[in-house]
């Protein structure tokens, strides 16, 4: 186990337990996201394409009964529906049991062991629900918890905090990208059954992995004491509209996310030289293009902290906000100058594309950032999964993409979003004035 003096030595200017938070959120990530990329073929394609197999799973005739569902397929897409709303939303509640019961350590650690346990038996049939709940279990404790440790590994006024967050964040898009990705190129070479035992191995080794870094650093050790000053119900309260917020950017962001899509795939003009240029290579170029934004990003910031002149995180956030508007407002020119049936330049495409990165990037980041500022100590883990739960909630409620779907512009939303994220930034800016401000920052870690 490392030493006092190896817990608190930096590597490049950070911790080094840092690199071990984001090495676990990079895998955690990976895995989950690739799990979520073949499970809908393997359960209905494979497990659950006839609707008498498998009886012997354990738990499946009590699952069957409890949802009401007797034809295979849709039976299938319901467990995947379920697993999906369990790793979203009970994160929720394993913050709460490792802010109030177990502690961040022991909660990782319980997490990582339900994630190799899960995973290894991903390759047995009978134990494939049980596999399904141990994963999910692992999801809410460990990714909480996470965020939590890479907050407590710095003072709240350190000005590494901000950087350090939009590098947490690229972390879990390069995961998110990543584990798709391998998942799909393995699992077919190998078969249903087989690809399902060989990726959840893959998973319990980079678990393991992740538990070992865990012990051998021991990250949450070099955080301040839990019994830190408390801070007053006010700073608290301010998280309550940064929810708010928080709930309508990410239903915003999806739903504009969809708009391009729809754009690019029906009325932009992607021949370069003559040559088409696949819209699916938007999937490797993305990550590419999001880690330069966030590197720059972060250089920018650590420039300004060195004079001392980086703006405040809500100052940050409000910039972000307003970004978006000015997305849905370049849809909007975009949709009204270029007839439906003439494919228009990728110009905008391009615009609209690097404006929403820039605002995803500083909005989701700092977000989390300046939750963990206010969140009191004893409940870290639970107002950093809040946040969470409220992206993820704005992102699943569908906005209606009918009036693009049919070939119209979809004035009227566009319209709506350019007033809502002007008045978002708005609140967001006031909310900074009206915040105390904080003791000048300190460079000292924990």
């Amino acid at each position: 186990m490392a030493n006092e003096q190896d817990l608190k030595s930096d590597l490049g200017g950070q911790p080094r337990g840092l690199f071990v938070t984001l090495a676990s959120a990079f895998w955690v990530q990976a895995s989950l996201w690739g799990l979520l990329n073949i499970l809908p073929l393997y359960l209905t394609e494979n497990l659950f394409l006839d609707a008498g197999a498998h009886p012997d799973i354990l738990g499946l005739e009590s699952l069957r009964s409890l949802i009401g569902i007797e034809g295979a397929p849709r039976l299938g897409s319901r467990i995947f529906i379920l697993y999906t709303s369990l790793s979203l939303y009970l994160p929720a509640l394993g913050a709460f049991l490792s802010d109030r019961r177990l502690g961040h350590a022991r909660a990782l650690r319980f997490g990582f062991a339900f994630f190799i346990a899960g995973s290894f038996l991903l390759g047995w049939e009978r134990l494939f629900l049980i596999s399904l709940l141990l994963i999910a279990l692992g999801t809410a404790l460990c990714l909480p918890n996470l965020y939590a440790q890479a907050s407590r590994l710095f003072e709240e006024t350190d000005s590494r905090r901000e950087p350090v967050f939009i590098g947490l964040y690229l972390t879990l898009i390069l995961g998110t990208y990543f584990g798709p990705i391998l998942f799909s190129q393995i699992f077919p070479q190998w078969g249903p059954q087989t690809g399902m035992m060989v990726l959840g191995l893959i998973m319990a080794l980079g678990f393991g992995t992740c538990l070992w870094g865990q012990k051998r650093f021991e990250v949450i050790s070099s955080a301040p004491n839990h019994q830190a000053k408390p801070k007053s119900h006010r700073a608290t309260i301010y998280c309550l509209p940064l929810f708010m917020i928080a709930f309508v950017y990410a239903g915003m962001d999806h739903t504009l996310t969809s708009i391009i899509n729809l754009w690019s795939e029906k009325r932009v003009d992607l021949r370069i030289s003559g040559w088409d240029f696949p819209t699916t290579w938007s999937i490797f170029v993305t990550p590419f293009g999001i880690t330069f934004i966030a590197l720059r990003i972060t250089r920018s910031w650590k420039k300004l902290a060195a004079r001392q002149k980086e703006p405040s995180p809500l100052k940050a956030m409000s910039f972000a906000t307003g970004l978006l508007a000015v997305v849905s407002f370049l849809m909007l020119m975009a949709f009204q100058v270029t007839a439906p049936d003439i494919k228009g330049s990728a110009a905008w495409l391009v615009a609209a594309t690097l404006i929403q990165a820039v605002s995803q990037i500083g909005f989701f980041s700092l977000g989390a950032s300046m939750v963990s500022r206010l969140a009191p100590p004893q409940s870290l883990a639970m107002m950093l999964a809040c946040w969470t739960l409220f992206l993820n909630t704005g992102r699943s409620i569908p906005l209606g993409l009918e009036a693009f779907e049919e070939g119209g512009n979809g004035t009227g939303m566009l319209l709506s979003f350019i007033a809502v994220g002007l008045f978002a930034a708005a609140v967001l800016f006031g909310l900074d004035k009206a915040m105390p401000k904080a003791p000048p920052n300190s460079n000292e870690t924990v």
